[in-house]
């Protein structure tokens, strides 16, 4: 999915806040959020970092390590340490077990 069609997805209020695609980093996904009105209309962007191969996932700079990327959009879908808006997802990505469901 590139970056304008990204985008124009999270500026519709109906889908979820959260997409994560591919970044023109190495070892890393990006992940791009809606924030609420009171924050702004606008979309803040975040790096994911891909650890040895896949067996790791972080938000950069982060301490945070997640086995799955599944699991790190799930964690901060509960909390918004780090983030300046708490995930709101579909619920096929909330039951997503593998980064394959997530297709």
């Amino acid at each position: 999915m590139g970056n304008t069609s990204s985008r124009s997805r999270l500026l519709r209020p109906s889908l979820p806040n959260v997409i994560v695609r591919q970044s023109s980093q190495l070892n890393s996904r990006a992940l791009s959020v809606r924030l609420p009105p009171d924050k702004g209309p606008y979309i803040q962007h975040y790096l994911i970092e891909i650890h040895n191969e896949g067996s790791s996932y972080s938000l950069q700079a982060s301490e945070n390590r997640f086995d799955t990327l599944p699991s790190l959009i799930t964690y901060y879908s509960q909390c918004c340490e780090e983030l300046l808006a708490q995930l709101k997802l579909t619920r096929t990505i909330q039951e997503a077990k593998t980064r394959h469901e997530l297709g």
